[in-house]
């Protein structure tokens, strides 16, 4: 005679939806009152359940997430705003640890965003874009002065994005040659 196995496998319940008997790994848990930790129908009937309820709310959900998006959009604009410098730096953080550079700009975030909040690109004297939405060519940015050393306080200035990109790896001295070429030819 063989014996059946003892334990979980063997305990059943009865789905409240379906009516049939099953194993209770068909069930899932559930978070309220319940003798048992388990929900009262099936996962296959609540996923049959979930399915109809997200087809009949399409609609309501659609706004819910379009609404959750619009705040989540506001929040990150305040934050960014707020933390314009901590935003900044913590992009530098990691790529000094990846390049081997020194880095001490989390010491002096205050003086990071005071230098920010004037709005002016320390190396052209244009004016900086603070309100945030995409990257634009006049973001502020943290430039290293001399590319050769880290991301510490004392060689670093804030710029406008195109400046910083166009700096590069190479400098000012080089950024220089180009531009006067560059208005020789185009003037």
């Amino acid at each position: 005679m063989k014996t059946l196995p003892t334990g979980e496998f063997t305990r059943r319940k009865l789905c409240s939806k379906c009516k049939r008997r099953r194993a209770l790994k068909h069930f899932r848990r559930c978070w309220g009152r319940s003798s048992d930790g388990l929900r009262p129908i099936c996962s296959d009937c609540q996923r049959a359940y979930e399915e109809m309820w997200r087809e009949k709310n399409k609609e309501r959900l659609k706004l819910a997430r379009q609404k959750r998006r619009s705040k989540d959009l506001e929040y990150r604009i305040r934050y960014i705003e707020a933390h314009r410098a901590e935003y900044l730096v913590s992009g530098m953080r990691t790529r000094s640890i990846n390049k081997g550079l020194s880095f001490d700009l989390d010491k002096h975030l205050a003086e990071l965003n005071a230098r920010i909040a004037k709005a002016t690109c320390e190396l052209t004297g244009l004016p900086l874009r603070l309100d945030h939405g995409k990257r634009m060519w006049n973001s502020p940015s943290i430039d290293r002065i001399d590319p050769q050393l880290g991301y510490t306080y004392s060689n670093v200035r804030i710029v406008c994005f195109a400046v910083n990109a166009a700096l590069g790896n190479w400098g000012e001295a080089v950024l220089r040659k180009i531009a006067s070429a560059y208005l020789e030819r185009n003037p």
